[in-house]
């Protein structure tokens, strides 16, 4: 089972509910090219947030910066069903 944050943490803005319910996880080479185009394409920004499945099968939120920096700011726990 996942752990959320709390209902009044700034966190539950970084990230969407339904892209976690729905699994819609990304693993992390592909949440960190994501994060470089999404840089690229777009001036404005200097945070990506992206939910990321890793090796050993927990889901992170990492908040990524525009020059490749990176920071876990929820770890989820382990997800063992079928993703």
């Amino acid at each position: 089972m996942l752990t959320l944050p709390s209902r009044d943490s700034e966190l539950r803005e970084k990230f969407d509910m339904i892209d976690l319910a729905e699994k819609r996880w990304i693993t992390f080479a592909e949440a960190r090219q994501a994060a470089k185009r999404t840089f690229a394409n777009c001036s404005g920004i200097n945070k990506v947030n992206t939910l990321t499945i890793r090796a050993d099968g927990s889901i992170h939120l990492i908040e990524w910066g525009p020059r490749g920096g990176k920071k876990v700011l929820w770890n989820f726990g382990k997800f063992f069903g079928r993703a």
